[in-house]
C-alpha cells in the first residue's frame, strides 16, 4: 500500500504564510469595496480610498451594482482562501481532489486556492 503524497510541514507553513497574507489583503479590499457602497448611498463627493485606488489604476468609477457584484466575488475569494487554509491545517493542501496526486508548487503559487492539477 503506497502512502498518499503530501507537502512537508515546512512547505505547508510557507503556503500558510502566503494564505494569511492573501486573506488579510482580500479583507482590506473587501472593506474598501463596502465603503464604496456606503459612500455611493450619500451625495458626498469626498474622495475615498477606493476612489483613489480606482484613479491610480486609471479605471472609471463602477456603478453600485458592479461594486455589489465585486463585493460578492471578494467574499467568495476570501471563503476559498479560508478553505485552502483549512486544507493546510489538515495537511491535505496541494493534493489534487481528482487524482490524489500533488498539485505542482508552481500552480499553487500562481493559484493558491487550486484544488486540482491541470490535466
Amino acid at each position: 500500500m503506497s502512502k498518499q503524497p503530501k507537502y512537508s510541514d515546512k512547505d505547508l507553513n510557507g503556503f500558510k504564510k502566503t494564505l494569511i497574507e492573501l486573506i488579510c489583503k482580500a479583507k482590506e479590499d473587501l472593506e474598501l469595496l463596502q465603503k464604496a457602497t456606503d459612500n455611493s448611498d450619500s451625495n458626498d463627493t469626498t474622495d475615498t480610498q477606493w476612489n483613489q485606488k480606482m484613479a491610480e489604476e486609471n479605471v472609471g468609477l463602477p456603478s453600485k451594482e458592479e461594486v455589489e457584484r465585486n463585493i460578492q466575488k471578494q467574499k467568495d475569494y476570501i471563503k476559498s482562501l479560508q478553505n485552502a487554509m483549512v486544507r493546510v491545517e489538515n495537511k491535505s493542501y496541494g493534493i489534487c481532489a481528482k487524482s490524489g496526486e500533488l498539485i505542482p508548487r508552481e500552480r499553487l503559487e500562481a493559484m493558491p486556492t487550486a484544488t486540482t492539477k491541470i490535466f
